[in-house]
């Protein structure tokens, strides 16, 4: 962790849990991040996501989609109750999680944080049993100051693997207005990592790294369902990536994302121009 990532944490939890204060916190990072202030009305990738973050992150539908067990409940309303991966068990309390109740193989992750998760090809161990535990002792407000995650009960959820883990391939859908406007995908991981980015008929827009593999390249078979779920899940929205897999044929929704990496500049070079001019046309 950066040095001065510390004190900026430090901060950040001892501040009160003011709309105002968070706004001036996201508008204060989006400053420190792009060396410029954010632009309204939003007509960049960066704008847009620091509108829904300072804006819109306290509407009831947005707070319900940020847990990820109540997120999965919302995706069977609208599209069915086979449209999400399994769910093998769920813990609320430090006590419960010990590896004899924790199904594997298994993704587990926490019902109220992001970018946490664990796949269990074996029983948990130790440090893995310390670390889901920790999970439940955190607040993911504290850490970025997005208000859809003030209020969530903590849990974890272990779910069915929709593959293994080399062979995982991600459709992040971009949708504005209620459509589709991108996709971005990401197969495999580590040195074999690779990210493209489509438009919703699959004309490839950029790729970072090598070309994408052929199977990458092609479109899934499932492309019109996909989008079709994207879109049908996007409606309530203003703006929202839905996160999707696919499976033995199947299209499954994995999670509903208001604000892709927190509006932070983690994303490949060039993604952000393209991101904007596919989604407002410039």
């Amino acid at each position: 962790m950066a040095w001065y990532k510390v004190p900026v944490r430090w901060v950040l939890r001892r501040l009160p849990p003011w709309r105002g204060i968070d706004r001036a916190v996201a508008w204060a990072m989006y400053v420190h991040d792009y060396g410029a202030v954010p632009r309204f009305p939003a007509r960049r990738y960066r704008d847009l996501i620091h509108a829904v973050k300072t804006r819109e992150l306290e509407d009831p539908l947005r707070i319900r989609v940020s847990d990820k067990l109540l997120a999965k409940a919302h995706v069977r309303q609208v599209l069915g109750r086979d449209a999400c991966p399994e769910t093998l068990a769920v813990f609320r309390r430090p006590h419960e999680v010990v590896a004899a109740a924790i199904p594997w193989p298994s993704v587990v992750k926490p019902t109220h944080c992001s970018g946490r998760w664990i796949h269990l090809e074996a029983p948990a161990g130790p440090e893995q049993i310390a670390e889901i535990r920790g999970w439940l002792a955190q607040n993911h407000y504290w850490l970025s100051r997005e208000r859809n995650y003030l209020g969530l009960t903590p849990g974890v959820l272990a779910e069915a693997p929709v593959a293994p883990p080399a062979a995982v391939v991600d459709y992040k859908v971009l949708c504005l207005g209620g459509r589709a406007r991108l996709v971005r995908v990401i197969s495999a991981r580590g040195a074999d990592k690779q990210v493209a980015i489509f438009t919703p008929d699959w004309r490839l827009l950029a790729h970072h790294g090598r070309a994408p593999r052929p199977e990458i390249a092609a479109p899934p078979p499932e492309l019109a369902e996909m989008i079709a779920a994207a879109e049908r899940l996007a409606a309530p929205f203003g703006f929202i990536r839905v996160d999707l897999y696919r499976a033995g044929g199947r299209v499954l929704v994995g999670e509903l994302t208001n604000t892709p990496d927190g509006g932070r500049p983690t994303l490949p070079a060039g993604y952000e121009a393209v991101a904007s001019r596919a989604l407002f046309g410039d």
